[in-house]
């Protein structure tokens, strides 16, 4: 019996261990800079020299870290950076009311392999950073592993991994090319979207 309580504890452990905790996910404020469902700051289109796409109703931009001003880049640096790791673009998209509801962050890289070598295996700065979520949030909702037919054409396409934590208030999903030949294939993607605001305010009434 000591024994069966014994098991049972180190279950519930495990499980709380590796459980999503969507506590912590959804009272997460992750910018300073901006705010989910406000307006993208005009402060912000002014120093980016960007202009919002608008599609259907609803607003993206697009803005590069290097094109920024020194001074820019300090007042949204929240924008490019995310548990330590550094991001050269990042887009911020609307719905339909011009409410935020989108922040993406992300970067292409070069593996820097030699010609004869194949990385089956994601980047340290990739593996890092979901450790660091994983204990922050605990285990993903979805997981995405490269098969074995991605293996065969690694060196042309890439592989790619994805993971997602999905709660009331926020999805965080962060997916990885990598290893291949082209350095515009090999992109590292982070998205954090608001739930809150990710339909238009008339439809979430209807």
């Amino acid at each position: 019996m000591k024994l069966f309580c014994y098991s049972f504890l180190a279950l519930l452990v495990s499980l709380k261990l590796h459980s999503q905790s969507c506590k912590e996910l959804d009272r997460k404020q992750f910018f300073t800079s901006i705010k989910f469902g406000n307006k993208i700051p005009s402060a912000l289109l002014n120093c980016s020299g960007s202009k919002a796409v608008s599609y259907a109703g609803s607003a993206t931009l697009r803005i590069q870290f290097d094109s920024l001003t020194p001074a820019c880049k300090k007042k949204y640096a929240d924008l490019f950076t995310f548990q330590g790791l550094s991001f050269s673009f990042s887009q911020l998209s609307t719905n339909q009311e011009g409410q935020l509801m989108l922040a993406e962050m992300y970067s292409f890289f070069d593996d820097d392999r030699s010609d004869d070598s194949i990385i089956y295996s994601p980047p340290s700065n990739f593996i890092r950073l979901s450790a660091k979520l994983e204990s922050l949030y605990g285990k993903p909702t979805y997981l995405q592993f490269p098969t074995k037919t991605d293996s065969l054409f690694i060196k042309v396409k890439g592989m790619e991994q994805v993971i997602k934590w999905g709660c009331n208030n926020y999805d965080l999903y962060v997916r990885i090319r990598y290893g291949s030949r082209d350095k515009m294939l090999n992109v590292i993607l982070l998205q954090i979207r608001s739930r809150n605001f990710d339909v238009p305010l008339e439809v979430q009434s209807q």
